[in-house]
């Protein structure tokens, strides 16, 4: 007959420490094992971020460059022709915005000056909703990198 003994579940302090440890004891190979999804989550988590300045009428903020990076990329989703591959944002010594870098994929067959323009007045266009500062062509460079043509969506 087997012996039963009743277990009693870890307190979270306990559990904590346990992972903590494990943890310690993973070597660079171990972190390779891990599932991509929590490394992605970890890095976004722990990286830390520039942020760039914003103006209202009470005065500066500051929006983190992921931030603004996700609202180009939502915006730029809308554009029909157009597939965001990556957006690079180039903040300078007084976390002023320098310059925007997109790279993107587009529908075969568009006039990439055309999707250019509008990919560029829409990175302007997000940029002063999200700081507050309005964007002339000449204030921050918007670069726009084609890397790969795709089919277009019916």
């Amino acid at each position: 007959m087997k012996d039963e003994h009743e277990t009693v579940p870890p307190s979270g302090d306990e559990l904590l420490a346990r992972a903590a440890s494990t943890l310690r004891a993973l070597t660079d190979d171990g972190w390779v094992r891990a599932h991509p999804r929590v490394l992605e989550r970890a890095l976004r988590v722990v990286r830390p971020a520039r942020s760039v300045v914003g103006r209202h009428a009470h005065g500066t903020f500051e929006v983190a460059v992921p931030v603004l990076v996700t609202r180009i990329r939502e915006h730029l989703d809308d554009i029909g022709d157009v597939r965001t591959l990556k957006v690079t944002c180039v903040v300078d010594d007084d976390d002023d915005l320098d310059s925007v870098r997109v790279e993107v994929s587009v529908a075969f067959g568009s006039a990439i000056a055309a999707v250019a323009e509008r990919v560029r007045t829409e990175v302007r266009h997000v940029v002063a909703a999200a700081t507050g500062v309005r964007l002339d062509a000449d204030q921050v460079a918007v670069d726009l990198m084609v890397e790969d043509v795709h089919r277009p969506t019916s």
